[in-house]
This record gives C-alpha cells, structure tokens and sequence, in this order.
C-alpha cells in the first residue's frame, strides 16, 4: 500500500494534490468547452467566484496549453 501524499498526510504532497495540478486540469476542461463564449463564461464566473487573480491564473494556464498543443 502507498502512503497518502495529501498535504495533511506528507511534507512534500505528491504533484496531484497542488493548486498547479488543479489549474492544469481545470485548464483542460476549460479548453474542452464547446465554444469562445462559454470559455470566457467560464473564467467570468472563476472572477466571480474567486477573484480576478484567480481567473488571470487560470486564463494564463488556458493559453500556455493552447499555445503548446498548436505546435
């Protein structure tokens, strides 16, 4: 059995329980959204709900990985 690497459980938490991780995956959904418009729907309500860095973060990760998968 592996030992839990949850912040509460570990020194160094394991990669997947990191707020990086978290706007990877968040990003990925944000990019499988249908459409422009409910992509910036999307981050509107991250402004909304957590505040304008929050959203200027995941936008910056949404990019980076828009960028990344045109090459």
């Amino acid at each position: 059995m592996t030992a839990c690497l949850c912040p509460s459980c570990a020194a160094i938490p394991g990669p997947t329980y990191t707020a990086d991780w978290m706007r990877e995956c968040e990003a990925q959904r944000v990019l499988g959204l249908p459409g422009k418009p409910e992509r910036h729907a999307y981050l509107d309500l991250v402004a909304k709900r957590r505040g304008p860095t929050a959203r200027a973060q995941l936008e910056a990760e949404v990019v980076r990985q828009w960028n990344q998968g045109r090459k």
